[in-house]
């Protein structure tokens, strides 16, 4: 069953953007499409927080990061479930 959440670093034409990953269905995925959308949409944030939080010292190193778009890829084989969208950039998920 594939549960996590995955995270990586892209630099193109564009710049830096962060694309994360859920497996909201497909595969062995255990639950409704729905449902497993849902639990991610709300933890989300949190994720997003981490990320910036763990990659702290990098951003220190070069205050461009932090205005990196953040890309979220819900991935499903239901096509209305299958998305990609923009969750804002680093600095709104900072933490003190």
């Amino acid at each position: 069953m594939r549960d996590e959440v995955f995270a990586e670093w892209k630099n193109d034409q564009a710049g830096f953007s962060i694309h994360v990953y859920c497996h909201v269905s497909g595969g062995l995925a255990l639950g409704r499409a729905s449902w497993r959308e849902a639990i991610f949409r709300s933890e989300m944030p949190l994720v997003l927080e981490a990320i910036r939080y763990g990659d702290r010292k990098l951003f220190a190193q070069d205050m461009r990061l932090e205005d990196a778009r953040i890309w979220v890829h819900f991935q499903s084989s239901k096509t209305d479930r299958d998305k990609v969208e923009q969750w804002g950039v680093p600095s709104d998920y900072k933490i003190e």
